[in-house]
């Protein structure tokens, strides 16, 4: 390189010598950014030719290039890699100065618009924003495959998304949570078509504007505004051979001042015949207990889905915003039990079958309305916000379970609860400043939990009639549950040159009761505050980033796990909640740095998290019901290193390899002061070729090794994964087939149980060869029109005051 910059400054000092020759000189200062982002660009090839010499130079790391040149005419012509060539012709008769501005370029690879990386992400002090409506590559895929694409954000071959190798995120829609994707984001997000999105914003810093119980990240889907002046339809369809199926249909557009969008999605899952296999010793000085199961599930899963989203524009400042989401998940499942049970006081094994049915149905369903005014200044930026939520998450499970024994005699019970949890939230927040330098916005939130739940326990009796269950558990099949939280915050920002200093704090008061009404002497409320701070601080300079940050936070216990009905995965294995559970505290802090360009896209990270009374599932053993259960329980502590890492390269225009990866040691203390210390980490690598005519192959594969409960172990398990996709008339349609780990049978999840008296393992075969195929076509009637906000004030603003 130094080689390069000492001849190319010879070849200017000899050009410029000879230029010199011929009369009077004139300096030209050229200035060099990048037309979108506005930064400068360095490195640009600058040819100046007239008609008897030229001149080759290169812009500086500021984007100016200074030369010397006799007066006369000159054609300029500038190129970058990765930039449209421009060429320029000018007249010089004095010193000048020249400002250039350079467009990323969109290269036609036979039909399939490839745009430069640059055109695709931003940076902001709060993380990334990912221009996916740019992303030529992705438009055949639903949003959860796509999404992979996006940086810092992995999903892996079988749906499970992770954020900076973290799976504690939220996902938001148009700036407000998304309960209905953070309760399913699999089935929420596959029913996405990425038609209907413009961008995706990863949030990796969050401050007291969000609740404490947010997470470690933000997947922010921010769908498209204006793209039509009327209406585009998408329809979608795929199957796989595990089987899975799904169809879909979504409808987008604006009509006059309302942009809408509305949409359904089924999806189908399954699974047949698969194996699973379990075992278990349980062994003191005076006992001596051993199961061994094997068993064939059977299963399918019904998923309905249904949007709809509206936006008023009232005015350029003024908007109204409501939507609807629903989403209905049933499930019916059955596994097979052969079972076999050895006592020291049995004088020989037990020999069972042990038939579980299950038949639930959960889900949920939200409403928002918000209202929005803009700063009259500068109408992209919200001057202040008002808005009300209703959502309703049901629990309805139903458990049939058939029991016989090697003496044919049968035994039948039926499990069933039936329940629910209302939340009203209302939440406001107003900007007082906003410009390049400083931003402070202060604002709160009122939120009203209300659920209800009713179990029954019964067993069919000799005289075959179903009778209640008495078991230690019966005086809580009632409860009664509320929970208020109210919330206000204040959050801050100053950017000084390069550096962006945050900080924020954000005040939560809780106040909850659990009523039983069969056991009135067990009722109990709570009442707590929590002060959640935020401090961070960051340095971008040009594509790099470099931050660190400190933050609060918190994890509430949601519906099922207040729940104490039990869950039975086999005669000899349940799993049950606890209405009793404590909300836990989170501190988290961050190190970061990401930089990126044309053809590299790096981040890495450390994080360390420590948590106070977690939530986890803490396995026990009864020996008299011969039963192993985990139930729902705070712990002492929990602490938790991390490092990961995000890397992709393009080195050619049709080639994109990405490698991402997060490493974890972590700690879990209970109460009793024993540690169990753990091992986690997730390897993927993946590589995109965009081919000709519109062919796109992908590969995928990875390792994974998943935080194991307390008191187990994990075990690592690959997946891998091809596919091959193709757009037709226009990309209108797109057509993508995918093979799921080709070589594989079926992938083994394996779980071992290790407690002073008990240990045990469970694997489940779950099958990993699929053949699939997804179909999306996209029907559209009107032009498309710019995506920009009117930047001056329409005549009905005078009608609503704003004048």
């Amino acid at each position: 390189m130094k080689i390069k910059s000492i001849f190319f400054i010879l070849l200017f000092l000899l050009f410029g010598n000879v230029m010199q020759a011929d009369g009077k000189n004139s300096q030209l200062i050229i200035h060099i950014k990048d037309s979108h982002s506005g930064e400068p660009l360095s490195y640009v090839q600058i040819d100046i030719r007239n008609t008897h010499d030229s001149l080759v130079c290169f812009s500086d790391t500021a984007g100016t290039c200074q030369v010397e040149l006799p007066d006369g005419e000159y054609d300029i012509l500038f190129g970058l890699l990765g930039y449209d060539k421009l060429q320029r012709h000018i007249k010089i008769i004095q010193h000048q100065s020249l400002d250039i501005s350079l467009s990323a370029n969109t290269k036609e690879l036979d039909g399939v618009t490839v745009f430069a990386r640059k055109r695709m992400i931003k940076l902001s002090d709060k993380g990334i924003v990912y221009d996916i409506s740019k992303d030529a590559g992705v438009q055949a895929l639903n949003l959860l495959d796509a999404i992979n694409h996006v940086p810092l954000v992995n999903v892996t071959p079988n749906g499970n998304i992770t954020v900076k190798g973290s799976s504690a995120y939220s996902i938001y829609l148009n700036g407000k949570p998304y309960r209905m994707a953070q309760y399913d984001p699999q089935t929420v997000l596959r029913s996405f078509p990425v038609s209907t999105v413009e961008k995706v914003e990863v949030i990796t810093r969050l401050d007291g504007r969000y609740d404490g119980e947010t997470g470690d990240a933000v997947i922010n889907i921010i769908t498209s505004r204006h793209h039509f002046n009327n209406w585009s339809l998408t329809l979608n369809g795929n199957s796989n051979t595990l089987p899975k199926a799904g169809a879909g249909i979504s409808l987008v557009g604006t009509q006059k001042k309302i942009d809408f969008l509305v949409g359904y999605n089924y999806s189908y899952d399954g699974q047949r015949n698969q194996p699973v296999e379990s075992s278990g010793i349980y062994s003191t000085p005076d006992s001596y207990q051993q199961n061994t199961a094997s068993g064939i599930s059977d299963g399918k899963w019904r998923t309905h889905t249904l949007r709809t989203m509206m936006v008023f524009n009232i005015d350029s400042l003024n908007s109204l915003y409501v939507d609807g989401h629903a989403m209905i998940k049933q499930t019916d499942m059955s596994t097979d039990w052969s079972q076999t049970f050895t006592d020291r006081k049995l004088t020989e094994p037990l020999h069972t079958a042990f038939l579980s049915e299950h038949d639930n149905t959960a889900g949920t369903f939200e409403t928002n309305l918000l209202y929005r005014k803009m700063f009259r200044k500068d109408k992209s930026k919200e001057h202040w916000m008002a808005g009300y939520r209703y959502t309703y998450n049901p629990d309805i499970r139903n458990f049939n379970q058939t029991y016989t024994d090697n003496t044919d005699s049968e035994q039948k019970s039926r499990n069933k609860t039936h329940g629910g949890l209302n939340e009203h939230s209302l939440t406001a927040s107003i900007t007082l400043v906003d410009n390049n330098a400083q931003f402070l916005q202060i604002g709160g939130k009122q939120i009203f939990r209300k659920g209800a739940i009713d179990t029954e326990m019964l067993l069919l009796n000799q005289n075959n009639e179903w009778v209640t269950e008495k078991d230690e558990s019966s005086s809580l099949d009632q409860i009664h549950y509320r929970q208020d939280v109210s919330a206000a915050y204040a959050s801050y920002s100053l950017s000084v040159k390069d550096f962006t200093f945050d900080t924020s704090l954000r005040w939560e008061y809780t106040h909850m009761k659990m009523l039983f009404p069969k056991m009135e002497e067990a009722g109990f409320s709570k009442t707590f505050g929590n002060m959640i701070p935020y401090i961070g601080i960051s340095y971008q300079r040009g594509n790099s980033s470099l931050s660190l940050s400190y933050n609060g936070g918190m994890m509430r216990p949601d519906i099922l796990m207040l729940n104490p009905f039990k869950t039975f995965s086999s005669q000899y294995k349940a799993e049950m909640g606890n209405p009793e559970l404590e909300s836990s505290y989170i501190n988290t802090v961050d190190a970061s740095y990401m930089t990126y360009s044309n053809t590299v896209f790096l981040s890495c990270g450390f994080t360390y998290k420590h948590q106070n009374r977690p939530i986890v599932l803490y396995p026990s053993y009864s020996e008299e019901y011969h039963r192993y259960l985990s139930q729902y329980m705070n712990i002492s502590s929990l602490n938790d290193y991390r490092m990961n890492f995000y890397g992709n390269y393009k080195p050619v225009l049709p080639l994109s390899l990405t490698l991402t990866g997060d490493f974890g040691w972590y700690r879990m203390k209970d109460y009793a002061g024993a540690c169990d210390d753990g091992k986690s980490y997730n390897i993927t690598f993946m590589c995109d070729v965009s081919l000709k005519n519109q062919w796109t192959l992908s590969l995928q594969y990875g390792n994974y090794l998943n935080m194991h409960p307390i008191w187990n172990r994990s075990h690592s398990f690959n997946i891998y994964s091809c596919s091959i996709s193709k757009s037709f008339l226009k990309n209108a349609l797109n057509v993508r087939a995918v093979i799921n780990s080709p070589f594989d049978k079926f992938t083994e999840i394996r779980e071992q149980n290790l407690l002073p008296s008990f240990s045990g393992s469970q694997t489940n075969f779950m099958r990993a060869r699929a053949f699939g195929i997804d179909i999306t076509y996209t029907l559209q009637k009107g032009t498309h029109k710019e995506i920009k906000r009117d930047r001056t004030l329409k005549s009905d603003d005078q009608k609503t005051g704003v004048e």
